[in-house]
C-alpha cells in the first residue's frame, strides 16, 4: 500500500491552499487549526504530477483535442469499481459538480418547478435551486448518529404523489453524514422515481470514499431500464484536485442527451481545459493504490476521533462514517447552540464547518463537521483542543 503519511502529506500551511490562506476570510482569525473545507491535506498520486508536468513541458497550451483515452479509464474505473456499465457518449464535462447540477436545472427545468432535496446535506444543494429560480422542496432524514440516518419514504413518495415535485437531487454517498445507501435503498429512491415521473439527479462525487465493510451502489446499476436520471461526479475529491475544475455529467438517455447539449452550446461551454482531462485520466488510470492508502488514512483518522471523544466526552455523538472523508459529530450534550462557535472557535481554536450550515431546518443545531482527510497529527490536535475547551466551558 502507498505510505501516504510518509509520502504524500506536505505542509499546506503558508500555502495558496484555500483551507489553510483564507481563514481569515472565513473565520475572521488565522490562527485556527483548518479542519473545515472538504480538501485533502494530501498531494495527488506522483503519476498525476507526472502527467501535469509532461503537459507542461509539452509546451502546447492551444485548443485541446479530448483524447478517446479519457473517456476510456473513466468508463473502465466506473466499470472495475462499481460494476455501473457506461458508454464515453454519455460523458459531458462541467467545471465542477454544482456547475453541472445548474447546467441540469437549467436545461431540465422551468422557473419556479419544485426540487427536492433531503436534510442535512451539503448546502449548495439549496443555493443552486434558488440561485436558479426553481422552488426549493426540504425534507429531513429520519434518525440520528446514535441510531443511524435513513430516508423518510413515505414522506419521498407523498412529495412526489402530490407536490409535482420535477427533480429529486439526491446526494450519494451523503454529505455530511457519511452514509453509503443499501442497494436496497437506492433501489426504492429509483422505483419511486420511476413511478412518479421524478427526474433524478444524483450526485455521487464521494463515491469513491468509501469505509470499510461498505459499498457503493451506482444509481445506474439498478434497472437497465431505467434511463430518466443525470449523474454528477469528479475525481476532485477522490485525487485531491478541486483547483483543475473538472467534472463530469453522464447522462443515458438520449432525449436529455440532446436537451443538455442544445444547452451547453448556448452558453458557449461544451470542453474543459486539457490539465483537467488529463489529470482525470492519470488519476482513474493510476491512482488505484494511492487512493487505498487514502481510504486507510481517513478510516484511522476517524477512529482516532472517535476514540478520544468517546474517552473524554462520551455524551458527543459521532455518525457511523461509512463514506467520504467527512466526520459529522454533535456537541449538543455539552455545547447549546448559541454557544457552539465561542467554545469550537474561540476557545478550541478550530475551524470548522457548522451543522446549522447543513440543516437550515433543524433549530438549535449543534453538529459540526470535521474534516479527516489530513494527518493524525492534526485530528488527534483537534480533538485535544475540542475536549479541553468543552472541559473548561462545563
Amino acid at each position: 500500500m502507498v505510505d501516504i503519511l510518509k509520502d504524500y502529506s506536505p505542509d499546506r500551511s503558508n500555502t495558496k491552499a484555500m483551507k489553510w490562506h483564507d481563514l481569515p476570510q472565513q473565520f475572521g482569525e488565522d490562527n485556527l487549526l483548518p479542519v473545515w473545507i472538504a480538501d485533502m491535506d494530501f498531494a495527488p498520486a506522483r503519476e498525476i504530477q507526472a502527467a501535469l508536468r509532461a503537459f507542461v513541458e509539452e509546451q502546447y497550451y492551444g485548443y485541446y483535442s479530448v483524447p478517446e483515452t479519457y473517456y476510456k479509464a473513466i468508463v473502465d474505473w466506473t466499470k472495475a469499481h462499481y460494476n455501473y456499465e457506461t458508454k464515453a457518449e454519455w460523458y459531458r464535462f462541467a467545471p465542477g459538480v454544482c456547475t453541472g447540477i445548474a447546467f441540469g436545472l437549467q436545461a431540465f427545468t422551468e422557473e419556479g418547478d419544485k426540487i427536492l432535496i433531503q436534510n442535512p446535506v451539503y448546502n449548495p444543494f439549496r443555493t443552486v435551486i434558488e440561485e436558479a429560480n426553481r422552488t426549493l422542496v426540504m425534507q429531513d432524514l429520519l434518525g440520528d448518529d446514535v441510531t443511524g440516518y435513513t430516508m423518510d419514504f413515505d414522506a419521498l413518495e407523498a412529495a412526489f404523489k402530490d407536490d409535482d415535485i420535477k427533480v429529486f437531487l439526491f446526494c450519494s454517498p451523503q454529505n455530511p453524514t457519511g452514509r453509503v445507501w443499501t442497494k436496497d435503498e437506492v433501489t426504492r429512491v429509483v422505483e419511486l422515481c420511476q413511478t412518479y415521473g421524478v427526474l433524478l439527479f444524483t450526485d455521487e462525487i464521494h463515491r469513491d470514499l468509501i469505509m470499510p465493510g461498505h459499498t457503493h451502489v451506482a444509481v445506474g446499476t439498478i434497472d437497465p431500464d431505467f434511463d430518466q436520471y443525470v449523474l454528477f461526479a469528479s475525481p476532485s475529491k477522490t485525487f485531491n484536485l478541486a483547483g483543475l475544475n473538472h467534472s463530469f455529467i453522464v447522462v443515458p438517455n438520449d432525449t436529455l442527451r440532446q436537451t443538455l447539449d442544445a444547452y451547453l452550446h448556448s452558453i458557449h461551454l461544451t470542453v474543459g481545459q486539457p490539465a483537467g482531462y488529463i489529470g482525470a485520466e492519470a488519476a482513474y488510470t493510476y491512482g488505484a493504490d494511492w487512493l487505498e492508502g487514502v481510504n486507510q488514512v481517513i478510516w484511522d483518522n476517524y477512529l482516532l476521533l472517535k476514540d478520544k471523544l468517546k474517552e473524554a466526552l462520551p455524551k458527543v455523538t459521532i455518525a457511523d462514517l461509512q463514506g467520504t472523508y467527512l466526520a459529522w459529530l454533535d456537541l449538543g450534550a455539552y455545547v447549546s447552540a448559541d454557544n457552539l462557535k465561542h467554545v469550537v472557535q474561540e476557545k478550541a481554536r478550530l475551524g470548522v464547518n457548522y451543522g446549522s450550515l447543513y440543516w437550515p431546518t433543524k433549530t438549535d443545531e449543534t453538529h459540526i463537521r470535521i474534516n479527516l482527510a489530513t494527518t493524525p497529527e492534526i485530528i488527534g490536535q483537534a480533538a485535544d483542543n475540542l475536549i479541553k475547551a468543552i472541559q473548561e466551558a462545563s
